[in-house]
C-alpha cells in the first residue's frame, strides 16, 4: 500500500484529491464518487444536461476524465476548466473505483471503468451507422454488440434510449444488451420543449426584430454535410434574403470546429459574417437558435431532427442516405421534408417551405423520435441514484429552459451588414441584400449603402446612402451632412439613426425627420433615395406608415 501511494504521489498529472489512495485524509465532503467519461465538447454538452440533476447534492462527489477515443478532443480540456470541472487523468480513472460512471458515448475502453456505467446518446437518438476504418457500415453507432460488448460481457449497466422503437434495434444487434436498456426520453429536447415561452427573448438576444424571420442553417460534419457538401448555401442565403426581413444564423457541429479549428471556422465563414450571418459558438447557443427559428436548413445531422421534432420547417440542403439507418426518424423526415435545389433561386424555396409547414409534423418527428417527453430528467436520475445505492431527494427533478444564444460579432467595423445593395420601387418597396463580391450593375432605383462603421473603404467611395448610426465610431461621424456629401460625390443621402427615428438629409439640403416600425431606420434612407419619395414603405408583405416631418 505503502509504495501504490508513493508511486501515485510521484505520477505526472494524478490527484490526491478527492479520489487517489489516501483521498480521505483531505476530502471536505466524503460521498458517493461519480466519474464522468468525456469523448468530446458535443458529449460533454450532454453529460452537463444530466448531470443537472446533481446539483444541490451533498452526498455525491464528481469527477471527469478525458478518454482517449475520440479523434475530436479538441476544445475539450478548455470546455471542462471553463465549467470548473475537477479532471482526472485516465490512466488514474481506470485505477480507481467509483459508485457510478457517465458517458455520453459508446466508444472507447470503457470496459475498464470500475463503476456501475450508464451510457447515453450525445445526439438525438441512435440514427447513424457507426463508422469503421474500411468505410464499411456494421452497424448503428451505441447500439452494435463491438461497442457494448468486452471480453463477454455488457459493459454498460445502463443503456439509455430515447425511444422504444430503438429496442427491436437492439435486440437485432445486441441482444444480451436488452436487458439494461432503459426507455428515457431526450433530457435535451427536454429542456428546448421547455422553453417556448422564451422564444422573444432568444430572437432580441439574437438582434432578431420584429417583423424578421430568422432562418437557421445547421450543418453536421464530414463531406457529405451541408458544409461539405455545398459551402455556398450559406452565403447564397445572405444574399438572396433582405436584411429588413430576415436573418441567417449558422449552426457548425463542434467536430468542424475543433477538428479544423476555430480561426478556420471564422476565416471560412468571415464573408459570411461581414454580410450579418449569426455564427453560433460550438457549445451553446444552438437549442435557443432552434427555438427562435422561423425556418431551419439542414442536413441529416441531430440539430436538424431536433428542429424538425420542435415544429420548425425543416429543408433539407444534404443528406447523406448511407449514414442513416432506415425506419428512423431521420429516415422517415428524409422521407417527408422538403431537398433545396441548389440551382434555383432559394428565397422562394424558403418562404414555400414556411408557407405549406404543416405545424403537425412537429409532433410526428417528436413522437417518432422522443419517448416520454417531459420525463428524462426523472427518469435519468432514478437510475442514478440506484446504481449509486442512494435514496432519490424528495424534491422533482427539474427540467430547465436552454439559455439565450449569444452569436459571434463579425470582426471590427463590421458588426452587421455593412454594405448593402438596396433597391426602391414607386410603391416603396425596399429591399436591401449585402454586397458580397462584386458591385452588380444597378437599375435607375437601386443604390449601394454603407455604414459609417464600415471598414471597406471601397464601397465608401460608391454609396449612394450613407447611414450614420449614434454612439456608433465612423470616418463621417460627427461631419456636416454637406461636408459629407462634397467627400463623397456619389452620396445622395446621409441617414443619421437614432433612438427616436431618423434625420435624413438630402444632398439639396432638406432634412427630414421619419418614423417609421421597422427592423432598422436606416431603411429610411433607401426609402428616400427615390425620387419622388413613396408615401409608405413595403418590406415583403408587410405595408408600413413612415411619419415624415
Amino acid at each position: 500500500m505503502e509504495d501504490r501511494v508513493a508511486a501515485e504521489r510521484g505520477s505526472q498529472g494524478f490527484v490526491r484529491v478527492p479520489v487517489g489512495v489516501d483521498a480521505e485524509r483531505w476530502v471536505t465532503f466524503a460521498g458517493a464518487k461519480v466519474l464522468v467519461v468525456v469523448h468530446s465538447v458535443t458529449a460533454l454538452g450532454r453529460l452537463l444536461d444530466v448531470l443537472a440533476v446533481l446539483e444541490g447534492e451533498l452526498r455525491v462527489q464528481v469527477v471527469y476524465t478525458r478518454i482517449p477515443a475520440s479523434a475530436f478532443t479538441d476544445g475539450v480540456e478548455e470546455f471542462l476548466r471553463d465549467v470548473g470541472a475537477l479532471v482526472v487523468p485516465w490512466e488514474q480513472a481506470v485505477r480507481e473505483t467509483f459508485d457510478l460512471a457517465l458517458s455520453a458515448s459508446s466508444s472507447g475502453d470503457l470496459h475498464l471503468v470500475k463503476a456501475p456505467l450508464i451510457v447515453m446518446p450525445h445526439g438525438i437518438g441512435y440514427n447513424k451507422y457507426l463508422k469503421t476504418e474500411n468505410g464499411k457500415r456494421k452497424t448503428v453507432y451505441g447500439l452494435g454488440e463491438e461497442q457494448l460488448v468486452r471480453d463477454g460481457r455488457v459493459v454498460p449497466a445502463v443503456l439509455v434510449l430515447s425511444h422504444g422503437e430503438q429496442l427491436v434495434r437492439l435486440k437485432e444487434s445486441c441482444p444480451e444488451a436488452v436487458p439494461r436498456a432503459v426507455v428515457a426520453g431526450d433530457v435535451c429536447f427536454d429542456r428546448m420543449a421547455a422553453s417556448g415561452e422564451w422564444r422573444q427573448v432568444y430572437r432580441e438576444r439574437l438582434g432578431v426584430r420584429d417583423g424578421q424571420r430568422l432562418v437557421v442553417v445547421s450543418s453536421t460534419w464530414g463531406s457529405t454535410s451541408l458544409l461539405g457538401a455545398d459551402p455556398s448555401v450559406v452565403g447564397r442565403l445572405l444574399r438572396e434574403l433582405p436584411v429588413d426581413e430576415y436573418r441567417v444564423a449558422a449552426v457548425v457541429h463542434p467536430n468542424v470546429w475543433h477538428g479544423h479549428g476555430a480561426w478556420q471556422v471564422r476565416s471560412w465563414l468571415a464573408d459570411c459574417r461581414r454580410a450579418g450571418l449569426l455564427l453560433i459558438p460550438p457549445r451553446e447557443g444552438w437549442r435557443a437558435a432552434l427555438v427562435a427559428a422561423d425556418c431551419l436548413v439542414g442536413d441529416h445531422g441531430s440539430v436538424t431532427l431536433y428542429g424538425a421534432a420542435l415544429g420548425c420547417p425543416t429543408v433539407l440542403a444534404a443528406y447523406d442516405a448511407d449514414d442513416i439507418s432506415p425506419g428512423t426518424a431521420m429516415d422517415v423526415l428524409a422521407d417527408v421534408a422538403p431537398r433545396l435545389k441548389g440551382g434555383a433561386a432559394l428565397r422562394p424555396q424558403i418562404e414555400e417551405a414556411i408557407r405549406r409547414h404543416d405545424p403537425a409534423l412537429g409532433e410526428l418527428f417528436a413522437g417518432l423520435a422522443v419517448e416520454r417527453q417531459g420525463e428524462a430528467a426523472a427518469v435519468l436520475r432514478e437510475a442514478m441514484y440506484r446504481l449509486m445505492g442512494l435514496p432519490e431527494p424528495e424534491r422533482a427533478a427539474r427540467v430547465v429552459p436552454v439559455p439565450p444564444a449569444e452569436a459571434e460579432r463579425a470582426e471590427w467595423g463590421a458588426e452587421g451588414p455593412g454594405v448593402l445593395i438596396a433597391s426602391c420601387d414607386a410603391d416603396g418597396r425596399v429591399e436591401r441584400v449585402p454586397l458580397m463580391g462584386e458591385v452588380p450593375r444597378l437599375g435607375a432605383s437601386a443604390h449601394v449603402v454603407v455604414e459609417d462603421a464600415c471598414t471597406d473603404v471601397r464601397a465608401r467611395g460608391i454609396a449612394g446612402v450613407v447611414v450614420r448610426r449614434e454612439g456608433s465610431p465612423g470616418p463621417m461621424a460627427g461631419v456636416a451632412p454637406e461636408r459629407v456629401f462634397a467627400m463623397l460625390p456619389s452620396c445622395s443621402v446621409v441617414a443619421d439613426v437614432g433612438d427616436d427615428g431618423c434625420a435624413v438629409w438630402l444632398r439639396d439640403g432638406t432634412c427630414l425627420k421619419m418614423r417609421a416600425d421597422v427592423p432598422d431606420l436606416g431603411v429610411l434612407g433607401s426609402l428616400a433615395f427615390r425620387r419622388p419619395m413613396p408615401n409608405s414603405l413595403r418590406l415583403g408583405e408587410r405595408v408600413i406608415d413612415v411619419d415624415v416631418s
